[in-house]
């Protein structure tokens, strides 16, 4: 078995966390960055 490492800079980072918004219960919203990343 091979391994596979990948960078993410700062700025990806700061784009992939959700920013909160107060609603207990509520669906999460995904940035394109956070879907395309994970795909």
């Amino acid at each position: 078995m091979g391994s596979l490492t990948f960078w993410i800079d700062d700025e990806a980072i700061q784009l992939w966390n959700q920013t909160k918004r107060g609603n207990y219960g509520r669906l999460r919203l995904f940035s394109n960055l956070t879907i395309t990343t994970a795909s």
